[in-house]
């Protein structure tokens, strides 16, 4: 499991390889741990955003599957809330939920 933090949102949880994908679709270096300087979250948004809006990144109403778009949310949420406290965004291994 990874955790994404910042001060002032809930920590998000994730499964190690959505997380992993995520942080590497933001363009980080795919580092656990790593973070997000404020000045970063802009870019890593829009690179997010960009793949989340893929075909590809969505579920068809046949499937069962949650889509990354769905999984990515609650990481999008707190990017946003990092990006309006002007905070980091940091990430790390977590044993717990």
């Amino acid at each position: 499991m990874i955790r994404f933090k910042t001060p002032h949102h809930a920590d998000v949880v994730m499964h190690d390889a959505i997380a992993e994908k995520l942080i590497k679709q933001m363009g980080a270096s795919g580092a656990i741990p790593s973070a997000l300087d404020p000045d970063m979250i802009v870019e890593a948004m829009e690179k997010l955003n960009q793949v989340l809006s893929q075909p590809s990144a969505q579920s068809t109403p046949q499937e069962q599957a949650v889509s990354l778009s769905h999984r990515a949310a609650p990481l999008m949420a707190l990017l946003k809330s990092a990006l309006d406290t002007n905070e980091t965004v940091m990430w790390q291994k977590t044993n717990s939920v």
